[in-house]
């Protein structure tokens, strides 16, 4: 009942928005860091760190027959006459965003790491049998139908690089979509008709969530430890556009379940992962010595 409710409301959402383009302003607080001190921070950068996923969300618009859809495509309104069967869908995929990477604090592209050659054959069944739960890790939160990150890991004979990486972070930014929760039904509900009899000069407003996950691999893929983040704000949606707002995005998709997330969501859960993973190597250098 609780998600047919919910559907029905956002629907009605959608329906005031389908007008134009709707701006979205995001309330998202910054976090207070423990950022380790600078002696810690040189310790842990003395190991060669390789990231991977810290993804953001690219979007793209296609017809599809049901039956063949992309997995996380999300149907949007309208259907081409002469393809009675398909219907019109946006699709995230995930990419890798240097801009994350280069703001995380250590570490670096796995790309940027120079092959020396590869991991003795022997190892090649359990590093593959590791990384694929490395890969399901990432598909399943991200709803991608493959890790792009893939080629980089392994070449076409599936035989491992080894590129003298000591350990690996692995950042998955998720949902691909913006997610409303309980608390932004009722807020829908209640700034919905204020906002019409406005035309949408007061905004509508929601509360949504976005996560982050953190994994810390050694150079086997093994899992070392795991950090995730769930934040929550609230969002406003409104024709027009509006000043003081560091988070904001345009969107011209009416459907409110295809509405886009913006990279500025992610930025602050980055840094929390640097600390994080900074404590979490230095624990784990402790335990080794």
């Amino acid at each position: 009942m609780y998600l047919l409710a919910k559907y029905k409301i956002v629907r009605v959402c959608s329906c005031l928005l389908i007008l134009t383009g709707c701006y979205s302003y995001f309330s998202v607080e910054q976090t207070n860091l423990r950022f380790p001190k600078t002696f810690d921070k040189n310790q842990v950068e003395k190991k060669n760190i390789a990231l991977i996923g810290f993804n953001q969300y690219e979007y793209f618009q296609d017809y599809f027959d049901v039956v063949h859809k992309p997995k996380n495509a999300v149907v949007l309104p309208g259907r081409r006459y002469y393809y009675p069967s398909r219907f019109l869908y946006r699709v995230p995929v995930a990419f890798k965003e240097r801009y994350l990477m280069r703001n995380f604090g250590v570490g670096k592209d796995l790309s940027l790491f120079p092959i020396s050659g590869y991991y003795d054959e022997s190892l090649n069944y359990y590093l593959m049998k590791n990384y694929l739960m490395m890969e399901k890790e990432f598909l399943n939160k991200t709803q991608q139908e493959s890790f792009y990150q893939s080629s980089e890991f392994y070449d076409q004979y599936g035989r491992f690089y080894n590129r003298g990486v000591d350990c690996y972070i692995l950042a998955i930014n998720y949902s691909p979509f913006q997610a409303t929760d309980l608390i932004g039904v009722s807020t829908i509900v209640g700034s919905y008709f204020t906002s019409l009899f406005s035309l949408n000069y007061l905004p509508i407003v929601d509360h949504q969530y976005s996560n982050s996950k953190f994994l810390i691999y050694n150079k086997y893929f093994v899992l070392i430890d795991e950090f995730e983040i769930e934040k929550r704000y609230f969002v406003f949606h409104t024709f027009w556009e509006k000043s003081g707002y560091d988070c904001s995005i345009k969107d011209n998709t009416p459907n409110a379940f295809a509405r886009k997330q913006p990279e500025c969501l992610w930025s602050n859960n980055i840094l929390l992962g640097m600390d994080f993973a900074i404590q979490s190597l230095l624990d784990n250098m402790k335990l080794v010595d």
